[in-house]
């Protein structure tokens, strides 16, 4: 699937999100021009599965995406268990905005759908839409042919309020303010829920100790409930209504 994303301006912010929650991404890190083979898309696309707890946290509070979906078996596990079991766990459409915006000098942005069951796919997406900008800006410095501040000449920057300089192999252009793709590595999958998207009341797995002496089962029933976000495919959700922004933490 390739999509054209759109420059972000204030107007296009349609959903209104949480806080960022941050997911771990295949092998720790994945570089981005990799993406170019149709081979390792299509595996994260099959395989991709949400963090159960979110990045950086030492907390035990999972995280929305996870939440979301639940119910949702990857495409590429379970393979031999037939149709039956896939007939059980929805396969539904879903909305999704991508936003990139490192080293872009303005965020981008791309409305997609795709069937949650490969929801990976939103690292080749992601790749997509670097290649469009990088063409573009690459375009703009070539209007008047091979300049001295051409991206492929490089060029010394001295980073503001750091004091030493460091090198960036493209110049500021009119879309990508430094760094070729080669450089850009998939580091972390960020998500923000969408504040209308449904809750439901859900249940989750209580751990006791010996310490904790006897609960009744009032109480571990109690204890087992909390609100969270409705599972993708639940009768109250609307597959036309986006779940919330994949963001991606890069690193170069």
């Amino acid at each position: 699937m390739k999509v054209t994303p759109q420059p972000l301006s204030e107007n296009d912010k349609l959903i209104d999100v949480d806080d960022v929650e941050y997911h771990e991404v295949p092998f720790g890190g994945i570089a981005v021009d990799l993406l170019a083979d149709q081979a390792l898309r299509d595996t994260l696309a099959r395989f991709f599965r949400p963090s159960y707890r979110p990045m950086w946290s030492e907390g035990k509070k999972r995280t929305a995406l996870w939440d979301l979906f639940y119910d949702v078996v990857p495409e590429g596990e379970f393979p031999r268990v037939g149709e039956r079991f896939r007939k059980e766990h929805p396969d539904t459409d879903i909305k999704v905005r991508i936003i990139l915006d490192y080293p872009l000098t303005n965020p981008w942005y791309a409305d997609v759908k795709l069937k949650a069951s490969r929801f990976g796919e939103v690292f080749g997406i992601a790749y997509d839409m670097y290649c469009h900008v990088y063409d573009l800006d690459n375009a703009e410095w070539q209007k008047e042919g091979h300049q001295d501040g051409a991206p492929s000449q490089g060029t010394l920057m001295r980073a503001e309020g750091k004091g030493g300089p460091f090198l960036l192999n493209r110049a500021g252009g009119e879309y990508v303010w430094g760094h070729d793709m080669s450089d850009l590595v998939f580091e972390s999958l960020g998500f923000s829920l969408n504040k209308k998207w449904p809750t439901v009341e859900r249940k989750r797995m209580v751990i006791t100790t010996v310490e904790d002496g006897v609960i009744s089962p009032e109480e571990l029933k109690s204890r087992s409930k909390y609100i969270g976000p409705a599972p993708i495919g639940h009768e109250s959700t609307d597959n036309e209504m986006h779940i919330g922004v994949v963001t991606f933490g890069v690193g170069s």
